[in-house]
């Protein structure tokens, strides 16, 4: 795979790469009090060996018919040594470069804040239920240098399913997710000529012609194959190949070089591309703002902006500095990013072949990408709060109108996101597990 395209399309397993701004000095008279943090977890392990045991056993079928190519048996050898090294122990936790992205987000906050990261600043920390999120808040407050530990000053929540895991405590997304009307979309793509093209190119690049021929062929491809559909054993090849960046470390440790490894490099930037585009679709469709800005899909994230909202109040009515640090998954950034209207993460669009003129996935849900509400109070009490927000570190702009950008009222702001709860009926004391039951 040429140069050019090394850090392109890893779609949702995209390393972290923080914007370089620095810590933008506040208005005169002005010092941040409070930070309101949301995060995905960093960079993993896969989930489980679903993938690449998919992808071993059908190439190991093709032997025995002698269909491979010379790239089809590069890439089962591959595939044997990722096996070697990917251990199902390790299976849903962060890698050591998972690891170093929290830290780096931790010391970067800590350099910027410095005054909020005294022993005495409350923080609350709060995770879901998955081990990878706890490994992520360990190695944010690692990289902030202070101890994770309940007592008098720090908070540690780490089962928060309805503000952070919304997605599976709602019946009604759940539904969505199964059988929403996404998959027409994902049907037009995955059924659409360029596409039917692009899967003979990769199919005939691992299998010789004999065998894709019955491969191909609607009776005996579950037969031959032996997985559901030539689009399973795709889409597994793109997920198997967009783990190797993640795990550098691992890689190394285990005693092989990336080279050994990178399926990649089998692929040339334009199948890649289309890979990562065909992929993350469905992220779009299920995470993202799809074809309704005001589907259930965005909706399901209320609880986490009530949060947020609920947590503001409360630090400017205590006036003490405060920092609350979460730790979630894509299912819980992308929606809320499209909630709270994240420039380029809450544009819809019909036509889902253009969804990536809108939508970058590795921008919004990339490996540790995170919001960042950083509240700024003024010491002349006559001054309103002013708020700014940061996605993966950097600034960006939502539609609320200011006269001194990246910093909002707090007024403002908090009106504007109060008034798209009210369009919900939801209210900062509502009962959100109640909320999440009833969503439809």
């Amino acid at each position: 795979m040429p140069q050019s395209c090394l850090l392109d399309y890893w779609g949702t397993k995209k390393l972290y790469q923080p914007a370089d701004t620095g810590c933008i000095p506040a208005p005169a008279g002005y010092k941040a009090i409070f930070i309101n943090y949301a995060g995905r977890h960093g960079a993993r392990h896969l989930t489980n060996l679903n993938d690449l045991l998919l992808v071993q056993q059908t190439l190991n079928r093709a032997v025995d018919f002698d269909g491979l190519t010379n790239n089809g048996m590069k890439l089962k050898e591959m595939v044997n040594t990722l096996l070697l090294i990917e251990k199902k122990e390790y299976c849903g936790l962060l890698t050591e470069t998972g690891k170093r992205e929290l830290w780096g987000i931790g010391n970067r906050m800590k350099s910027h804040y410095r005054w909020l990261f005294t022993d005495s600043v409350f923080f609350r920390v709060v995770t879901t239920k998955e081990k990878r999120t706890k490994q992520s808040a360990q190695a944010f407050m690692s990289g902030v240098n202070r101890p994770m530990q309940q007592d008098t000053t720090t908070d540690l929540i780490d089962n928060d399913s309805i503000h952070l895991r919304f997605y599976e405590v709602s019946p009604g997304y759940r539904k969505f997710k199964k059988n929403g009307n996404w998959a027409i979309e994902i049907n037009k793509l995955k059924h659409d000529s360029r596409a039917e093209d692009e899967k003979h190119k990769i199919i005939n690049k691992f299998f010789t012609r004999e065998y894709t021929r019955k491969l191909l062929h609607p009776v005996t491809d579950k037969m031959v194959m032996g997985v559901d559909t030539v689009d399973d054993f795709i889409d597994a090849i793109f997920n198997v190949a967009t783990l190797t960046n993640a795990m550098l470390v691992e890689i190394q440790n285990a005693g092989y070089t990336l080279a050994k490894v990178n399926i990649r490099s089998l692929f040339t930037c334009d199948e890649f591309a289309w890979l990562e585009f065909v992929n993350s679709a469905q992220d779009y469709l299920l995470k993202g703002p799809g074809t309704d800005i005001n589907g259930i899909q965005v909706r399901n994230a209320a609880p986490l902006l009530v949060d947020f909202i609920n947590s503001t109040d409360e630090a400017i009515k205590n006036n003490k500095p405060v920092v609350v640090v979460r730790f979630a998954h894509a299912e819980t950034l992308s929606p809320f990013a499209a909630l709270t209207n994240i420039e380029g993460a809450a544009t819809p669009t019909a036509d889902i072949f253009k969804y990536a003129q809108v939508w970058n996935v590795s921008a919004i849900i990339g490996y540790s990408v995170n919001v960042q509400w950083i509240l700024y109070k003024a010491s002349d009490t006559g001054k309103a709060p002013l708020i700014q927000i940061l996605y993966n570190e950097k600034p960006v702009h939502i539609p609320v109108a200011t006269n001194q950008f990246p910093y909002y009222k707090w007024a403002d702001v908090r009106a504007f996101y109060m008034d798209k709860l009210s369009k919900m009926n939801v209210r900062l004391d509502s009962d959100m597990l109640e909320y999440l039951k009833d969503l439809k």
